[in-house]
C-alpha cells in the first residue's frame, strides 16, 4: 500500500512501490516517505459539532476546576473560553483536511494524543495541529536550504518513528546543527 505525505499544495507523480528513496516533485514541495504506513484504523476527518465540542470542553473544564465538590467558576469560565478559542482555531486549521500531510499524519496523530475516552481537548488538539503545520513548513524550508535528499531521509525516519511532522522537523534541525 502506498502512503503519501503531501505538503500544502501540489501533486506527486506515482513511482514504483519498491523505491526506497523519497520522491520530490520539482513543481511543488511534496514528500513521499515509502516506509511510513498509515495507521491501521482510519481516522474520520469529519469534525464533531460545536455543541459536541462544547460538551467535551465542559467535561474537561469541570473535571479540572472542581476541588472537593466545589467548582472554581472563574477558572472554569477561563477554561471554557480557551476551549472555544481552540475550536475556532481547529475550524481554520481544518482547511488542510484535503492535504495528505494533514489527513494521513497530522490529524490522526493529534486526535490520538488529545482524545481520552471519546472526549476531545479542543484547545490542545488545535495547538497540536498548529505545531504539525509548522513542522511541515519547517521540513520544506530545510529541504530548500540544505540537501533535499538528506533532509527527506531524516524526515522519513522521524515520520516512521514518531508519526509527527513536528518531530520530523526537530530531527532534521538536530541533524543540521
Amino acid at each position: 500500500m502506498r502512503f503519501y505525505a503531501f505538503w500544502l499544495i501540489g501533486f506527486i507523480s506515482s513511482t514504483d512501490n519498491n523505491s526506497n528513496s523519497l520522491q520530490v516533485n520539482a513543481k511543488s514541495s511534496l514528500i513521499k516517505p515509502p516506509s511510513v504506513k498509515p495507521s491501521a484504523t482510519k481516522v474520520s476527518l469529519e469534525l464533531k459539532t460545536k455543541e459536541d465540542y462544547r460538551g467535551d470542553s465542559n467535561n474537561i473544564c469541570t473535571k479540572n476546576w472542581t476541588k472537593r465538590g466545589d467548582l472554581d467558576q472563574r477558572m472554569y469560565d477561563y477554561c471554557m473560553e480557551g476551549q472555544m478559542k481552540g475550536y475556532d482555531k481547529l475550524i481554520s486549521l481544518h482547511e488542510y483536511a484535503d492535504q495528505g500531510f494533514y489527513s494521513e499524519i497530522a490529524y490522526p496523530h493529534c486526535l490520538r494524543e488529545w482524545t481520552k475516552r471519546g472526549v476531545v481537548d479542543t484547545r490542545m488538539l488545535s495547538h497540536c495541529l498548529d505545531d504539525e503545520v509548522e513542522g511541515v513548513k519547517d521540513v520544506d524550508y530545510y529541504r530548500k536550504e540544505y540537501n533535499a535528499k538528506q533532509v527527506n531521509k531524516i524526515a522519513d525516519r522521524a515520520l516512521s518513528k514518531y508519526g509527527s511532522w513536528k518531530m520530523a522537523a526537530y530531527a532534521v534541525k538536530q541533524a543540521i546543527e
